[in-house]
């Protein structure tokens, strides 16, 4: 394949990179402000139907059974070497497919709706079956286009599609804002909400077709050996998602089973400060799977050390700098935002950030694994971690409370993503270990120094600060592990082209 140059591949990084985190801040801030409003305006009632629904609406998509990852990376994989026939008879194999999962949601649709009396009270299940008939088959009718994202994900086009996010959240906040003030009710935002998913993914389907307009879908294209792949290939994900899904999730189960809901309340603080300073980094890394299944499917082995290696770094300074930032500001943060009787949840935050700071590091190790198709054992590796998981929190809950349970989730993922899988994945490209550990030690030291400078310039101010204040605060010190960084983990050579890309987007920003 035709490599594209050092600038354009960094451009298309930063690009999707920038773009898909800024969907999940518009996403964030979007739901934080019309919270209050539909609360008000819908009340608990209402809502609360409206939540049972979503709830369904999440499980349609667990019907999914991996296929989507598995779709992008067997189209990615022929987009590597220009195989116009073989991307044809990907989608068009992965088109039907998701054609019958699709009329399977249609028919869970239909249940759920008929059996709508059996979960809510009969004066409520009549709203309920239209809620779930409209959300249902909104789901049904996106489910053939999941064949289409290994086109747009095999291009590094995200920036295209979470562009059209954040205008479709900040549109749909706008309609349900005029339409629930006008008493169009629970009907309305429902009808809005899938309105704009229908939108999106007749967004995404002429952004794919765009991309890649010699794409022909027939049923002569169907592939029954490339299906079998396909499903082969989407029941270890699968079952690697479900691990994650204990993983992440036992937490609660074990404080709730031990030491009672209250202490749930409690963890839930620092757990939520933790999932969002690292999963934003998450969210906006997490996608270069398809890069590396074409570099794969080329023979360019060697472009997925170096590009695993610079983004190993790329993800260590993200993450070490959200971590920083938190960490530094997140004891005051917590006092004034729900009160001080919660400090004990700052230590639970610092510990769980321990171990997603390793995962949001190893992000484009799984990003290879899933490239490489090399499942089995990273589902293995998933549900050996979610069992230890549990029984380890099950253990300290006794001794260390709340505290024990964090411990008991950041181990076993500090040991698997930091430990097992990178010796797996550099075995697999046959590069040395000490080399992937090298490309995110200078970040560690760099951040390290820089928090404790930080700590000990802040104590004073940070006693009394308030949100704005905070937020100050963590702008200052992001910059500064920022400029740290550049001067002190980059080499001449790389500081040179970030000034000449500066300078061109400037540039540009000034034409």
């Amino acid at each position: 394949m035709t490599e594209p140059s050092e600038s354009s591949f960094t451009s298309r990084i930063l690009r999707s990179s920038a773009a898909r985190l800024a969907a999940s801040v518009a996403t964030l801030g979007v739901s934080f402000l019309m919270m209050p409003f539909v609360l008000r305006t819908l009340g608990d009632h209402d809502y609360g139907l409206w939540v049972i629904v979503a709830s369904f609406e999440g499980y349609y998509y667990f019907l999914d059974l991996g296929l989507n990852m598995a779709a992008s990376r067997y189209v990615s994989a022929r987009l590597g070497t220009r195989d116009e026939q073989g991307v044809n008879e990907a989608v068009s194999t992965a088109f039907y497919i998701f054609l019958g999962l699709g009329a399977a949601v249609a028919v869970c649709t239909v249940a759920a709706s008929i059996l709508a009396s059996r979960f809510v009270s009969p004066e409520d299940a009549g709203v309920v079956r239209v809620l779930l008939m409209v959300a249902g088959f909104t789901v049904a009718l996106g489910f053939p286009v999941h064949a289409y994202a290994g086109i747009v994900y095999g291009h590094m086009r995200h920036d295209l599609i979470e562009i059209s996010t954040i205008v479709r959240q900040l549109v749909s906040g706008l309609l349900i804002y005029i339409a629930l003030s006008r008493g169009y009710g629970l009907i309305g935002y429902a009808v809005i909400v899938s309105a704009s998913n229908l939108i999106g993914t007749a967004y995404f389907y002429t952004t794919a077709m765009r991309l890649w307009p010699t794409l022909r879908v027939r049923r002569a294209s169907f592939n029954r050996k490339l299906a079998a792949e396909l499903l082969a290939y989407s029941t270890w994900t699968t079952l690697s998602h479900f691990a994650d899904m204990i993983r992440l999730r036992v937490d609660a189960l074990v404080i709730g089973a031990t030491l009672g809901a209250s202490s749930v309340a409690r963890y839930n603080v620092g757990y939520r400060l933790a999932e969002i300073s690292c999963g934003l980094v998450y969210r906006a890394t997490n996608f270069m799977m398809p890069l590396f299944t074409r570099y794969f499917a080329s023979g360019a082995t060697d472009l997925v050390v170096r590009r695993l290696l610079l983004l190993t770094r790329a993800n260590s300074y993200l993450a070490l700098t959200s971590c920083f930032v938190v960490i530094l500001i997140g004891r005051r943060f917590i006092e004034i935002w729900v009160g001080p009787e919660y400090l004990d949840a700052y230590a639970v935050m610092v510990v769980l950030l321990a171990g997603q700071l390793v995962e949001a590091v190893a992000t484009p190790l799984g990003n290879v694994v899933f490239a490489t198709a090399n499942l089995r054992y990273y589902a293995i590796l998933n549900l050996i971690e979610a069992a230890a998981n549990a029984a380890l929190s099950l253990i300290l809950v006794q001794r260390m409370g709340i505290l024990g349970v964090a411990v008991g989730t950041s181990v076993p993922m500090i040991i698997s993503r930091m430990i097992i899988l990178p010796y797996y994945v550099t075995r697999m490209l046959n590069v040395p270990l000490t080399t992937y550990y090298a490309a995110t030690a200078p970040s560690a030291v760099v951040t390290g120094v820089a928090l404790a400078m930080a700590t000990a310039a802040g104590t004073i101010v940070l006693g009394t600060a308030g949100y704005l204040e905070l937020a100050a605060i963590a702008v200052a010190a992001g910059l500064m592990n920022t400029i740290a960084h550049y001067l002190l983990t980059m080499s001449r050579d790389e500081r040179a082209w970030v000034n000449a890309l500066a300078r061109q987007r400037l540039g540009a920003m000034a034409n």
